[in-house]
């Protein structure tokens, strides 16, 4: 993974976070309004005989199409959160802590470098090398 993938990732992990869990209420949702049976026929029946015939009949296989869309996208930032948990599970205490002040908390460097009781040029080089050890632990 690129640094500055990582980097983005962690600066919006919360918001991916937050997508991740409006895709689940998108998901059930469709899920709630599958409700609606298609002739008590299987969709995957219905999809091959091509013999769609009425719009509740489209609404339901247009549905289960969006859901497995919106499950897609889901696994997908999940995943991305997972390898980002990941790469920071490998570093050492001290590197984590930097890069959750700088980039989950959105500190500058100087708040940083105070709270880890080190100059600011030991915190950005602890914080670039840090990165440089995820981008070869998370690979794409």
């Amino acid at each position: 993974m690129r640094k500055g993938e990582i980097k983005y990732l962690l600066q919006n992990k919360k918001y991916i976070i937050a997508e991740i869990k409006d895709l689940q209420l998108q998901i059930d949702d469709l899920n709630g309004s599958e409700s609606v049976s298609i002739s008590g026929v299987s969709y995957e029946e219905r999809i091959k005989s091509s013999s769609i015939s009425n719009a509740t009949e489209k609404q339901a296989i247009e549905n289960l199409l969006k859901v497995q869309t919106l499950e897609l996208e889901k696994k997908s930032l999940e995943t991305s959160i997972k390898r980002i948990d990941n790469g920071m599970d490998a570093l050492e205490e001290r590197e984590r802590e930097i890069l959750i002040m700088k980039y989950v908390e959105h500190n500058k460097f100087t708040y940083t470098s105070r709270k880890m009781n080190t100059n600011e040029e030991s915190c950005k080089t602890i914080a670039r090398r840090a990165i440089d050890k995820m981008s070869l632990i998370i690979k794409n």
